[in-house]
């Protein structure tokens, strides 16, 4: 009556204490984006409040951060989501050098 491997148990709670602990690990990391996410997209506004130029150099940052990550990340998905992601990464690469040209620009000035 006492043995806890009755039918499994053991094995079935230990199946549910890992998928605990890979939610929770999960929800953490989801968490860590969100609030990155948060940061890049406030950072610029309140760098502007600041000077304009220091706008430019966070969009510049969370810019070049963002192509970073989505190349990285398109790199460990499937082909097709990959290659989308790709595109998205260069898409984002084009405008951080957009950015860092209105940079240059105003500061030779």
């Amino acid at each position: 009556m006492g043995d806890d491997n009755l039918f499994g148990a053991s094995e079935a709670r230990a199946a549910d204490e890992r998928a605990w602990e890979e939610a929770k690990r999960q929800n953490r990391i989801n968490f860590r984006a969100f609030l990155m996410t948060i940061a890049i997209v406030i950072a610029p506004f309140l760098a502007l409040i600041i000077s304009f130029d220091a706008a430019l150099i966070v969009l510049a940052v969370a810019l070049g951060f963002t192509t970073w990550l989505t190349w990285h990340v398109a790199n460990k998905v499937g082909e097709v989501q990959g290659s989308r992601l790709k595109v998205a990464a260069m898409m984002n690469f084009g405008v951080m050098l957009m950015v860092l040209l209105v940079l240059y620009v105003r500061l030779a000035a």
